[in-house]
């Protein structure tokens, strides 16, 4: 049943991301083991088939290595220093908030 294409089919979702945008793509939720991830896969139903037979025969270790791209770590230990920049480069709006003059001293 899970080597049919028709299987995997009717378990592809367009992931949402908030109440305006949905990605273009396709994703698959696999499960096995007790572990469960989210896969993207463009359009290819054949793909959330074949990541399935992988997880199967090889496990999540040689499935995740050869299905998912690897991520850039997150720092977490950052200095206020070096996040106000970094921020300023993600935000839409204008960073003058923390930029304000400074009042004169009277």
């Amino acid at each position: 049943m899970k080597q049919d294409l028709r299987y995997w089919q009717a378990r592809l979702f367009k992931e949402a991301h908030g109440h305006t945008h949905v990605d273009a793509n396709y994703s698959v939720r696999i499960a096995h083991g007790g572990r469960r991830e989210r896969f993207q896969l463009g359009t290819a139903v054949a793909k959330a088939r074949a990541i399935y037979l992988a997880l199967v025969a090889n496990g999540w270790g040689q499935t995740l290595a050869k299905f998912k791209t690897a991520k850039a770590p997150v720092k977490v230990d950052v200095t206020i220093g070096e996040f106000l920049p970094s921020s300023e480069r993600s935000m839409a709006a204008k960073p003058e908030p923390w930029k304000a003059t400074p009042a004169p001293c009277v």
